[in-house]
């Protein structure tokens, strides 16, 4: 399936002989993965934060509230944190990678030193892509950390919330 609405994006961002198709791809199952990851994460975290609110009661054969108070939220938002620094590592190592790709065939990182609007051209290919998915995985990051806060208002019982 062709994203040509992310890839129409990425058109002049990437350098000339880079696959854009393949690239997509990868910014996205990263999206994708990372996204998985933190949200479970942040359910594994909550949920028992959450059950250590309820104690068993034998008498009344249920569940009941123990009076304690969950942890703040932003105990919780480190799960959106550290995604946007997992983030951030991988548009470094692909800004590598980019940078490693101008020693392949026709390109040089010499005649590119040479030319005379070379190094900022090249420093363009190096910047402009890794930044687009960055501005991405920033925006996933704030609505995964929005939702976070919805779970952790709403599913946490209004007694159990500190003040």
């Amino acid at each position: 399936m062709k994203k040509r609405w992310m890839i129409g994006g990425l058109e002049g961002l990437l350098p000339p002989n880079a696959d854009k198709e393949s690239t997509v791809s990868q910014c996205t199952g990263i999206g994708v993965m990372g996204g998985a990851a933190s949200a479970v994460w942040f359910l594994i975290r909550y949920g028992e934060a959450r059950s250590n609110l309820y104690t068993y009661s034998s008498s009344l054969q249920r569940r009941v509230l123990t009076g304690e108070k969950i942890e703040p939220f932003s105990r919780f938002a480190g799960c959106a944190g550290w995604l946007m620094a997992f983030f951030l590592f991988m548009l470094l190592v692909w800004m590598g990678m980019l940078y490693a790709s101008f020693s392949q065939g026709s390109r040089s990182l010499y005649l590119m030193g040479r030319l005379p609007k070379g190094r900022r051209i090249m420093a363009g290919y190096l910047l402009r892509g890794p930044l687009w998915c960055l501005v991405r995985c920033a925006v996933l990051c704030g609505a995964l950390l929005g939702a976070y806060y919805l779970v952790w208002r709403f599913a946490t019982p209004a007694g159990c919330l500190p003040i």
